[in-house]
């Protein structure tokens, strides 16, 4: 149960920065969407290394080998990451093109497969990689935790879309005009 704890804050400050951090800058000058998105991706590695010490219950020495050792792979599959939103990128803006040619499609798709399968062996590679740092009861709960963690993500995410998308479509319908749905 105790484990649980650390989750729930993290959970509860996601939910507070990422508003802030997600939103489109304010043509008065706010932040670069660019910087936004750096300190969001910031503040998650925080949240997620105090909720990993407090379910791996680590020592400073583990969380000093720990924690840079995760940060080069995540850095490495956020690249990945960023790779297949270019290629979904494309395709939704192929999607609005007339004269869609099977290639062009079938490009973006098998990259976004080769990339998956990448992303794949990065993760196992990261795993595979604690055992000179995490004893096998850390290394189980690492996988358990890190897998909520991401799962919450997620959800949480998902909520924060579903409702700046009511919030715009309360904003059109006041306007009285209709919302482009797109891809």
């Amino acid at each position: 149960m105790t484990h649980l704890r650390p989750l729930a804050l993290l959970l509860t400050l996601l939910c507070l920065p990422v508003g802030p951090a997600l939103a489109q800058p304010e043509p008065s000058g706010g932040p670069p969407a660019e910087e936004q998105s750096e300190e969001l991706r910031s503040r998650l590695r925080l949240m997620q290394m105090y909720a990993l010490t407090e379910a791996l219950e680590l020592d400073e020495e583990t969380a000093a080998k720990l924690f840079p050792y995760l940060r080069e792979g995540d850095q490495a599959m956020a690249e990945v990451h960023d790779e297949m939103r270019g290629h979904r990128k494309a395709l939704r803006a192929l999607a609005n093109e007339e004269g869609l040619t099977d290639s062009a499609i079938d490009e973006h798709i098998t990259a976004m497969g080769k990339l998956e399968q990448r992303m794949s062996e990065l993760r196992a590679e990261q795993v595979a990689g604690l055992q000179g740092i995490l004893t096998p009861e850390q290394r189980l709960r690492f996988v358990l935790t890190r897998a909520k963690i991401e799962r919450e993500l997620r959800r949480a995410l998902r909520q924060r879309k579903l409702e700046e998308r009511r919030g715009r479509r309360g904003d059109e319908r006041r306007r009285g005009g209709e919302l482009d749905r797109g891809f």
